[in-house]
């Protein structure tokens, strides 16, 4: 249940008005273990404590205030978290305590919405969707290339429906350096619900920042499919997904590809996922991808991978989960194993 603060001392004296600020979020930690082996056969296994099926934990302020005339304006802050240490390691975990999550200011009327801030891509939600175990983990899910990410100093563009059921965005972003091309991006997503049936579609571009990798796409067994140039080199992403809900299970299927202009490097995948409602509070989830990726030589490297998971509400706001994942390297012995058994309650 989200908490709502009424800031009236300080805002009254500010702007004579009372304003309302709402404070949300959730908590997310998994026991998690992971096995890795190497091109050379070594195998090495992780275990941690630490978030899984939303990436990190969460804290966020939203608040609107109506401008009158049917044109709104609101805001959203947020923060990533972490539950499992102080924040003063420096593993993955730590390094996502309390840095900026989604984040922006909004306008809002019948011309649609205008945000400003951090925020998704557009094709991030078509790759999200595709994928009924969430995104989970970091074995499993092959192929999502640059699509699944944030886009900083952006404006995103929500036009209102022209069509029932079609929702369509467009996005730009600026890099660090403006007085460069490093870090620009664009890119613009359509999504259309019609009942059991969802069909979306996104695409965009962006230019090698100046803290850009020095490869083009890394996966989970897949490195080095191309190397980038700051300030010159540009991503291409497409991605798209249709699914359709039988009421027994729903199928999806999706496709995402990223190329890097001007070279034979790239890098494609595509998946099939089932979503099965057990009862109410119970579903399950099974989603097998592959990818195939080229580097500027011409060399080929192919992976697959498979996940398995299980969703259980507890109550509206608490959840507990497992899931099973493992994703390889055709013809190599790269390979990554995952487990893992956790909960996530959301205030």
């Amino acid at each position: 249940m989200k908490k709502t603060l009424v800031a009236v001392a300080a805002m009254a004296v500010v702007t004579g008005a009372m304003a309302n600020v709402t404070i949300g979020g959730l908590v997310d930690q998994a026991l998690t273990s992971t096995k890795a082996t190497t091109s050379g056969g070594v195998t090495t296994t992780t275990k941690s404590i630490g978030p899984t099926v939303n990436g990190a934990s969460e804290l966020f302020f939203t608040g609107s205030e109506d401008l009158g005339d049917g044109i709104k304006a609101s805001f959203r802050l947020g923060l990533n978290m972490t539950a499992d240490d102080n924040g003063a390691s420096t593993t993955t975990n730590s390094s996502a305590n309390a840095s900026n999550r989604i984040s922006y200011v909004e306008l809002s009327g019948g011309f649609g919405s205008v945000q400003l801030g951090q925020q998704w891509k557009p094709g991030f939600f078509v790759i999200l969707a595709a994928d009924p175990t969430n995104l989970t983990g970091s074995s499993g899910i092959v192929g999502p290339g640059q699509m699944a990410a944030y886009t900083a100093n952006s404006l995103t563009y929500n036009a209102p429906s022209f069509v029932p059921g079609l929702a369509i965005q467009y996005q730009m972003g600026r890099g660090e350096a403006s007085a460069s091309n490093a870090g620009n991006s664009s890119g613009y997503s359509l999504t259309y619900n019609n009942g059991p049936l969802s069909v979306a579609y996104g695409a965009g571009k962006s230019t090698a920042a100046a803290t850009a990798s020095t490869t083009f796409v890394t996966s989970v067994a897949q490195t080095n499919l191309g190397s980038v140039t700051i300030n010159s080199s540009v991503l291409n992403s497409t991605a798209t997904n249709v699914a359709y809900d039988l009421g027994m299970v729903k199928v999806n299927a999706y496709t995402a590809t990223t190329k890097l202009a001007g070279t034979t490097s790239q890098h494609k995948g595509s998946g099939f996922g089932l979503s099965i409602p057990v009862n109410a509070s119970t579903r399950l989830a099974v989603f097998s991808s592959g990818a195939t990726g080229t580097n500027g030589s011409g060399t080929q490297e192919k992976e697959k991978g498979t996940k398995y998971a299980v969703f259980h509400n507890l109550s509206k706001r608490t959840m507990a989960y497992g899931f099973v994942g493992k994703s390889s390297t055709s013809g190599a012995l790269n390979a990554s194993g995952q487990t893992a058994f956790g909960l996530m309650h959301s205030f």
